[in-house]
């Protein structure tokens, strides 16, 4: 067992002056491998430890999300054994689990994470919510559940999306406040060490391929679509690539071999991504939006959260790979997908930096979806520095036999993130 005052002091100091400002007790959770589950229903009236994880199963179960959101490992090699092991009643909860828990209970789920102490990450209920709000924190293999006084309570229900810690002492008092807020922002949380920040896009179809260009880029976060990676080769990706903390999206599937019909376990298809964040940059990956948009091919979109600044920003990168292809149901999935991340899953993130960015393999005339976004609230990174500066048109992305060049790359801002956008700048392919 992990007592409340051990979890605090894991946190770090900073988060420890935040939990002291708010007002802040921890009931301790015994450590027996239930203390996710026991963690979210100390608080919830009706409910059991062992009724919470069946439900949770069932709903993972019943939610195709879930299995296509599976990415094997060697503790769970299949979605089965996966599902049937996460029944057993001394389990470790993950972030899937979390998910469902919030959704079955009705329960606006919130965790404080020793991985990125500046922050409550928000898991909500896709539908029914009760207006519940649980918060636990998270160290490695354990949960605790965080006391919050009433006021810091009613903060967080009024909130949509990620919450910053010190967001929710505005609601105790000023003094409280200014504690956290000047509590060594830049010594616990440095950030890129500026105030500004490159954010860049690169089709690389092999990454293993292109391991030195994709290096060379300079920028804070890279979103490379297409690196045709399975788990078993991103080692060598990431041996090379020591500057970077590589966020992997859900594995392309293996390439098909012709004379078996099967599947290889060491060569990928055409596919996947890799969201590169230059260290010490925190950053972290989550499903939740992802989850309730219920993306329809979930290995084309992953969702990155990295620190800004000081770390007290946080924007939220998604990093996309749409389907190619001029056929009824490329185009409509295409849709589909852009519809889903541009509105759906942007909506549920609330008044927050986002991006999207990457390979959409479409562009404005051909694109409904894209259109609408463009007129509601988004806008092309390409085109709005054009618009500012009077510079040269943006440059195509794309060029082939049968065309002299098409944008279809892109990198898109909504409102918030526009207000903080400088320039933009083109690199042509050199082909290296």
């Amino acid at each position: 067992m992990r007592g409340g005052g051990k979890t605090l002091e894991t946190l770090g100091s900073r988060l420890k002056e935040a939990a002291d400002a708010m007002g802040a007790s921890v009931q301790e959770i015994p450590g027996d491998g239930a203390c996710q589950f026991a963690a979210v229903v100390a608080g919830l009236p009706g409910w059991s430890v062992g009724g919470l994880r069946a439900r949770v199963v069932d709903a993972m179960l019943e939610d195709p999300t879930f299995e296509a959101h599976f990415a094997p490992s060697e503790r769970y090699g299949s979605w089965e054994f996966y599902v049937e092991a996460m029944r057993g009643p001394y389990e470790y909860g993950d972030e899937m689990t979390l998910t469902a828990a919030a959704t079955v209970t009705g329960t606006t789920i919130w965790v404080l994470d020793s991985r990125s102490p500046h922050i409550l990450r928000r898991y909500a209920p896709r539908a029914g919510a009760t207006g519940e709000q649980a918060v636990v924190t998270y160290v490695p293999e354990h949960y605790d559940r965080l006391l919050l006084p009433g006021s810091a309570m009613a903060e967080l229900a009024r909130r949509t999306g990620t919450v910053e810690t010190a967001a929710v002492l505005q609601s105790i008092k000023e003094s409280a406040r200014q504690r956290l807020i000047t509590a060594g922002d830049v010594e616990q949380n440095p950030g890129p060490g500026r105030a500004e920040m490159r954010f860049a896009t690169l089709n690389v179809t092999n990454l293993l391929q292109y391991l030195p260009a994709a290096d060379a880029v300079e920028a804070d976060l890279l979103c490379c679509q297409e690196v045709t990676l399975l788990p078993c080769k991103r080692v060598q990706a990431e041996e090379y690539l020591r500057k970077w903390c590589c966020h992997w999206g859900l594995p392309p599937p293996g390439r098909l071999c012709r004379n078996s019909g099967s599947r290889s376990t060491m060569n990928a298809a055409n596919g996947g991504l890799s969201t590169l964040v230059l260290r010490p940059i925190p950053a972290y990956d989550t499903m939740t939006a992802l989850s309730h948009a219920a993306i329809r091919s979930p290995d084309r979109v992953s969702h990155t959260v990295v620190a800004t600044g000081a770390g007290n920003t946080f924007v939220h990168v998604f990093n996309v790979y749409c389907p190619s292809g001029n056929g009824r149901a490329e185009s409509e999935e295409r849709e589909d997908m852009l519809e889903k991340i541009l509105f759906a899953a942007a909506d549920s993130l609330g008044d927050v930096p986002i991006m999207v960015m990457g390979d959409l393999n479409t562009e404005e005339d051909r694109s409904p979806v894209l259109r609408k976004a463009l007129r509601n609230g988004w806008s092309d990174a390409a085109e709005l520095h054009h618009a500012r500066t009077g510079d040269t048109p943006p440059p195509p992305t794309f060029t082939s036999a049968r065309t002299s060049g098409t944008r279809i790359d892109r990198i898109l801002l909504n409102r918030i993130t526009t207000g903080a956008f400088q320039c933009h700048h083109a690199c042509r392919d050199t082909g290296s």
